[in-house]
C-alpha cells in the first residue's frame, strides 16, 4: 500500500472541475483507508466540500450506524490535536457540537498522509438562521452558549496550543503599521485618481486605531488577561451564518478546526461588524439585540463590554477591505478602491453615532472583579506551546548548593589536565546544521566547528532537513538530527531523550536558555556553556525562574555583542559575572573584495550586466524581508536621492525567511513601493548561502536599515570582508562594528531623510567609499576571522583551576 503525503491541490490542472467539490484520487484512497479504523460499515461516501488551497475535505458517509461525517483536517497534526481535544471537551460539557466517534482502538482520530482525520456524528436537519434580527440573535445566543462551554479547557499533552489572548496589542499595532503602508502606496501611486480619495480619509481611520490601542494600555485590560486562558476559554474564529446552524435543541456550532484561546467577545465583535457591513449601516437596534442575546447565554461584565466597544471602534473593516491593495496596487486602486471607499464612508456616517449610543449602555453591565493588589500574571509568549510535562522542576528545586558544588568537584577531577573534551553543541530547532537553509546561528556553528573538531571530539545536535541524513560523520564531526517540527517543546523533549543515552564533558547550547534546566536533570555532571544570539532571556520568552536556573547552571554566557550581554545582565544581575562577548566571524576566503580576484571581478561584471546595473552605484541590502529589517524605509530614503543621483540602483537580496520566498503582506508592500521607485530596484528573492557572497561583489555600498534592536547583524562582517563601505542603524549591537571609520551610523533609523543624508555622503564620494572598504577588510582580517572565534570559544571551554583547586570559568 503506497504511503501518500497530503498536500494542497489548488494548483492541480483538472479540466472542467470545481476544485472546491473535488479531491485527488489519492485523497479518496486515504479516506477509504481511514474508514477501516472504525466500527462501522460505510455504504456511501459523498464529498460535501474541500479546501484545495489548504488540503482539507469533508464527506458525508452513510453507514450501518447512521449518517456520519468524515473530515480531513488541513492543519498540522499537533494543531489539529488541540481542536479535536476542544471538540471532545465541549461535548462533555453539554455543548451542541458534533460528537467525535472513536476508532476501534478508542482513539479520537486517525493519522494518515501526515494529517489527522476524524469521524463525527452527522447532525441532521440543520438549517441556517434567518437573515433578520431574530436570526442574528439566535446566532449570538448560540455563540454565548458555545463560549460558556469552552471555559476550563486544558489541551491534550503534546498538542500545539493555539492562543490569541495575549496578542491584541500587537495585532492593533500591526494594523496601525499597515494603515501607514496604505498611505505610502497611495502616495506612490498618486497618478491614480482614487489615491487622493484614500489619502483624504486615511488619517481618520488611523486615529480610530490609535485610540483603540490606547485603551489596551489601561490596567484593567492587563488584569483581564492575567485571569489566564482557561478562564476565558476558546473562540471559534470563523463563526457566522454558515458555522452556526439551528437544529435539535437549539443552535449547533460546526467546523471547530480553528478554535483558539482568546477573549470570547472577539467572535461577537466579528459577527456584529460583519453583519453591519452586510446591512450597509450601523443599526443600533440590531447591535443591542445581538449583544443582549449573547449576554443572556454568557453574561458579560462592564469591562468586557468596554473591550467589545473598543474592538468595534477599531477600523477592522477598513483594514479587511484594503489589505488586498498591497498585492496588486495599480489594479486595486484603478478598479476597486472607489467603490470600497464609497461604502466605507457611508458606514462611517452611522458607526460613530451607533458607538456613542452604545456607550450609554455601559452602566447596565455589572462591574467585573479585576481590581487586585496582586501583580498581573506574567505573560510568556512561548509558554507551554505544546503543553509538555515539566518534570525537571521538582528536581531542580530540591538541589542544594552543596550538591551543585559536589557535581562540579566530580567534573573537576575528571577534566583536570585533560585537553581534549567530548563536546555536544546543541543548535536551535528552527534550521539545520550545516547551514543549508541559511541562518546566523547555523553559519556561526559551521564557521567554528571544523576548527574545534581538530582539538575536541565534537557532536552537533540539530533539527532534521530533507536534504540531510539524520546521522552522519563529516570532517571528524558527528551530526545528529532530530525531528522538531520547528517547535521548541518537541525539540526539547527529543534533545533530552538523546541525552539520556549519551554523556559529554561539555554541552554548548545555542540561544535556548529554556533547555538548560532540562539538560541539567539528565546530565548532572556535564559542564554547560550557553551562547546567546538575541533576546531569548526577555521576560516574554522565558519564565524568570527558568532564567535564573539557567544562569546558575551554566559556566559562561557567550554573547555575540556587548548589547546582548548588557541586556541579559540588566534583566538578571546574577548573570553579569558569567557574560562574555565573542563577536562572530566571516569566511575571509569567500567574502573578498572583488578587485582581489579575477573570478570575483568576472562575476561582478556578469551580475551587473544581467541586471542592467553597469555604470550604476549599486546599493545592496541582504537580509530577511520583514518590517523590522526596514527595507521599505530604505526605498523611501533612496527615492529622496534619486533626482540628485540618477545613476543609483538598489539590489534587495533575501526572502521572508531563510530559504523561503513566500509573498507576505510586507513583501507585497515592498514590491509595490519598488514598482513605483524613481530608480532601478532588483529583488532577487532568497539566495542560498553558498552563492550569496557574489552579490557583495556586485555591490558598491552595503546598507543595514534595521528598525529593531538588532543583536548584531552578521551581514556587517560580510560587507567588511568584501571591502564594502556600509551604512547601519543605531539599533542594538550594530554600532559596535562601526570602527575606525569603516562605515556610517544612522541615529534615527525611522527617519528616511537621515538615511538619505548619510547615503548621499557615500554616493557622492567614491574615494571615501574605497577608504572605508579597505578599512573594513583589514578589520575583518584582524578581528573577525572564524579562527579567532574558534580560538576564543575553545578558551571558554577550558576550566581554570585556582590555587585552592577550584574550577573556575575563564572570563
Amino acid at each position: 500500500m503506497q504511503d501518500y503525503l497530503v498536500q494542497p491541490w489548488d494548483l492541480e490542472r483538472v479540466t472542467g472541475v470545481n476544485l472546491d467539490m473535488w479531491v485527488p484520487p489519492y485523497i479518496d484512497e486515504l479516506a477509504q483507508q481511514v474508514m477501516e479504523y472504525y466500527e462501522m460499515e460505510p455504504h456511501t461516501k459523498t464529498l460535501i466540500t474541500s479546501k484545495p488551497d489548504k488540503g482539507g475535505a469533508i464527506w458525508k458517509i452513510e453507514t450501518n450506524k447512521g449518517p456520519r461525517s468524515l473530515k480531513l483536517l488541513h492543519r498540522k497534526p499537533r494543531r489539529s490535536h488541540f481542536s479535536i481535544g476542544a471538540q471532545e471537551y465541549i461535548v462533555k460539557k453539554g455543548g451542541r457540537v458534533p460528537k467525535i466517534i472513536e476508532t476501534k482502538e478508542g482513539a479520537l482520530y486517525v493519522e494518515k498522509g501526515g494529517k489527522l482525520w476524524i469521524v463525527t456524528d452527522w447532525i441532521e436537519s440543520l438549517t441556517p438562521a434567518s437573515k433578520d434580527l431574530s436570526g442574528a440573535q439566535a446566532l449570538c445566543y448560540g455563540l454565548g452558549e458555545f463560549h460558556r462551554h469552552t471555559r476550563g479547557y486544558t489541551p491534550p499533552a503534546g498538542s500545539q496550543k493555539a492562543s490569541r489572548l495575549y496578542g491584541w496589542y500587537a495585532y492593533y499595532k500591526k494594523i496601525i503599521t499597515k494603515i501607514n503602508w496604505f498611505r505610502n502606496i497611495a502616495k506612490a501611486y498618486s497618478d491614480i485618481p482614487s489615491s487622493q480619495a484614500l489619502l483624504a480619509v486615511i488619517d481618520v481611520f488611523q486615529r480610530q486605531a490609535q485610540d483603540a490601542l490606547s485603551l489596551l494600555e489601561q490596567p484593567f485590560y492587563t488584569q483581564m488577561l492575567s485571569m489566564g486562558e482557561e478562564h476565558w476559554g476558546l473562540v471559534h474564529q470563523d463563526y457566522g451564518w454558515s458555522n452556526g446552524q439551528l437544529g435539535t435543541g437549539g443552535l449547533w456550532v460546526i467546523d471547530l478546526d480553528g478554535v483558539a484561546y482568546d477573549l470570547p467577545i472577539r467572535d461577537l465583535r466579528k459577527l456584529i461588524s460583519g453583519t453591519m457591513d452586510d446591512l450597509g449601516k450601523w443599526d443600533i437596534p440590531w447591535i443591542r439585540g445581538m449583544i443582549s442575546a449573547y449576554h443572556d447565554a454568557n453574561p458579560i461584565d462592564r469591562e468586557t463590554y468596554e473591550i467589545l466597544l473598543n474592538d468595534l471602534a477599531f477600523p477592522n473593516e477598513f483594514y479587511k477591505h484594503l489589505n488586498e491593495m498591497l498585492f496588486s496596487p495599480r489594479d486595486f486602486l484603478s478598479n476597486n478602491l472607489e467603490g470600497i471607499m464609497s461604502r466605507l464612508n457611508l458606514l462611517e456616517q452611522t458607526k460613530g453615532m451607533a458607538l456613542a449610543e452604545l456607550e450609554l449602555d455601559k452602566e447596565k453591565f455589572p462591574k467585573g472583579n479585576y481590581e487586585t493588589d496582586a501583580p498581573p500574571k506574567l505573560i510568556v509568549k512561548d509558554e507551554s506551546l505544546l503543553c509538555p510535562d515539566r518534570k525537571h522542576e521538582g528536581y531542580l528545586k530540591t538541589r542544594t548548593e552543596a550538591e551543585i558544588q559536589q557535581e562540579k568537584d566530580v567534573e573537576k577531577v575528571s577534566l583536570m589536565n585533560k585537553d581534549q573534551l567530548k563536546v555536544l553543541m546543541i543548535c536551535t530547532e528552527k534550521l539545520p546544521v550545516p547551514a543549508v537553509r541559511g541562518g546566523a546561528i547555523q553559519t556561526y556553528i559551521d564557521g567554528i566547528s571544523g576548527l574545534l573538531s581538530q582539538k575536541h571530539t565534537l557532536t552537533i545536535l540539530g533539527t532534521t532537513d530533507p536534504s540531510l541524513p539524520n546521522v552522519e560523520y563529516k570532517n571528524d564531526i558527528r551530526y545528529v538530527r532530530i525531528e522538531s517540527e520547528q517547535f521548541f517543546e518537541i525539540y526539547a523533549a527529543r534533545v533530552i531523550d538523546f541525552l539520556r543515552n549519551e554523556s559529554f564533558n561539555l554541552i554548548h547550547v545555542f540561544n535556548r536558555p529554556r533547555l538548560i534546566p532540562l539538560i541539567r536533570e539528565v546530565a548532572p555532571y556535564s559542564r554547560i556553556v550557553l551562547s546567546m544570539h538575541n533576546d531569548m532571556f526577555n521576560i516574554d520568552k522565558i519564565d524568570p525562574q527558568d532564567a535564573l536556573t539557567a544562569i546558575r547552571e551554566v559556566e559562561q554566557i557567550i554573547t555575540v555583542s556587548d548589547y546582548v550581554g548588557e541586556t541579559i545582565s540588566n534583566l538578571y544581575p546574577q548573570a553579569a559575572s558569567k557574560v562574555r562577548t565573542i563577536y562572530s566571524g566571516v569566511d575571509l576566503k569567500r567574502f573578498i573584495p572583488w578587485k582581489k580576484s579575477d573570478r570575483a571581478a568576472q562575476v561582478r561584471h556578469e551580475l551587473r550586466s544581467s541586471y542592467n546595473l553597469e555604470g550604476k552605484t549599486v546599493i545592496l541590502f541582504v537580509g530577511r524581508l520583514t518590517p523590522k529589517k526596514g527595507t521599505d524605509l530604505l526605498l523611501q530614503a533612496i527615492n529622496e536621492l534619486s533626482i540628485k543621483n540618477p545613476n543609483i540602483a538598489l539590489v534587495i537580496v533575501g526572502g521572508t525567511w531563510y530559504s523561503v520566498d513566500t509573498v507576505t503582506d510586507y513583501v507585497a508592500y515592498v514590491r509595490a513601493l519598488a514598482e513605483k521607485a524613481k530608480f532601478p530596484v532588483i529583488t532577487t528573492g532568497y539566495v542560498s548561502s553558498d552563492v550569496i557572497h557574489e552579490w557583495f561583489w556586485a555591490g558598491d555600498i552595503f546598507v543595514c536599515p534595521s528598525q529593531w534592536q538588532e543583536p548584531l547583524a552578521r551581514v556587517h562582517y560580510e560587507a567588511m570582508a568584501a571591502g564594502l563601505p556600509f551604512l547601519t542603524t543605531a539599533r542594538g549591537g550594530n554600532p559596535e562594528v562601526v570602527i575606525d571609520q569603516n562605515g556610517l551610523l544612522v541615529d534615527r533609523p525611522e527617519d528616511p531623510l537621515e538615511f538619505a543624508e548619510k547615503l548621499d555622503i557615500l554616493i557622492a564620494d567614491p574615494k571615501l567609499r574605497r577608504k572605508m572598504g579597505r578599512t573594513g577588510r583589514l578589520l575583518a582580517e584582524k578581528r573577525f576571522s572564524w579562527e579567532r572565534v574558534a580560538n576564543e570559544v575553545s578558551e571558554s571551554w577550558k576550566p581554570r583551576v585556582s590555587n585552592e583547586g577550584e574550577t573556575e570559568n575563564k572570563l
